[in-house]
């Protein structure tokens, strides 16, 4: 009797289960077909007509280039030879630079600050007229100390300033002209800012 029980409920339950997914399937893969078969292919666009061409002798050449180019409505389109072109008067592409480092900020109203050291230099001072960076501290002079680089290495370079440029701290070794390495401090006056020179 359990066992009559026990085979109606799984009857029932596997009828439960099995006929909606079967029916679910059915319907599904019925659509697919339905649309492959009556969507109709997708026509391609035509590609744009070609604008007409025109030849062009190289004695030709010569005359047409003195004059003046701009857009003409009935000027057609026209083949030039390459080797008659005449280069484009800016560089293309872009130019290698050599990099010379930055110097870091680690003291100062500028602190945290990097600035990075281009082939012409800069000078540290006071006057924003003739420093590229400006600190202003009555400490500093107009123009303190001059950053550049020169046969492979970054020097600074003393601009006869009032307080002095020191390596390291304030009160080291006063600098005139002394070549910078990775991780050298240069202070400018009495600790008004210091830089350290980073590769």
């Amino acid at each position: 009797m359990l066992h009559t029980i026990l085979l109606i409920l799984i009857a029932v339950l596997l009828l439960t289960v099995f006929v909606p997914v079967g029916i679910a399937l059915y319907q599904r893969l019925r659509t697919r077909e339905d649309d492959e078969i009556t969507l109709p292919p997708s026509p391609r666009p035509a590609p744009p007509p070609l604008p007409p061409t025109v030849r062009v002798k190289a004695v030709e050449l010569p005359a047409q280039a003195a004059q003046p180019s701009g857009p003409s409505k009935s000027e057609p389109t026209q083949l030039v030879a390459l080797g008659n072109l005449q280069p484009p008067s800016e560089p293309q592409g872009t130019e290698m630079m050599r990099w010379h480092g930055m110097l870091l900020c680690t003291g100062g109203p500028l602190e945290g600050q990097r600035f990075i050291i281009e082939e012409e230099g800069f000078y540290i001072g006071r006057d924003p007229a003739q420093a590229k960076i400006v600190i202003n501290d009555s400490r500093i002079s107009k123009r303190h100390v001059q950053i550049i680089p020169r046969g492979g290495r970054v020097h600074a370079v003393d601009q006869n300033s009032s307080n002095g440029t020191f390596l390291g701290k304030a009160g080291g070794p006063k600098v005139t002209d002394v070549a910078l390495k990775r991780g050298d401090i240069i202070v400018l006056a009495d600790n008004a800012a210091s830089f350290a020179y980073q590769v």
